[in-house]
């Protein structure tokens, strides 16, 4: 059998930003639960900013996975993210590639509010939907 080795794909830059905005969004949460308001605006802007940050990353993970992965005859990626587009690139790349959700479950609403926000284009959600989810969050 042969010896498994284990890889982080993402990389330095990647990780500090997401700690950055992860460190924004604890103070957004603190200060909503607090004062009791929600900043909708800013909750926008902070959505827009992970929307960023996460395609640079999953670009750079994507592009570290290929790398290493040809060089290898079977590999396993475990992906907390969208898996389409996922398999759709390291299918251009030659690679053949089977998804297997390991499991379902429901999303806090902070989430559920990114997912949005990814799909639609933080500009393009409602101020009601980001208030409620972050409220919601914030309970």
């Amino acid at each position: 059998m042969p010896e498994l080795e284990a890889y982080c794909y993402q990389d330095l830059k990647s990780h500090m930003e997401s700690c950055r905005l992860s460190e924004k969004i604890l103070l957004m949460e603190t200060v909503g639960r607090v004062r009791g308001k929600v900043d909708v605006e800013e909750w926008r802007r902070i959505l827009s900013q992970e929307f960023e940050c996460a395609t640079v990353g999953w670009t750079r993970a994507l592009e570290n996975i290929v790398e290493v992965a040809r060089d290898m005859s079977e590999n396993v990626v475990l992906c907390s993210g969208f898996t389409r587009p996922f398999k759709k690139r390291l299918e251009e790349d030659g690679f053949q590639v089977k998804p297997i959700h390991l499991q379902h479950y429901l999303r806090p609403p902070l989430d559920a509010l990114r997912i949005i926000a990814w799909l639609r284009g933080a500009e393009n959600v409602s101020s009601d939907l980001i208030l409620g989810c972050v409220k919601n969050h914030l309970r």
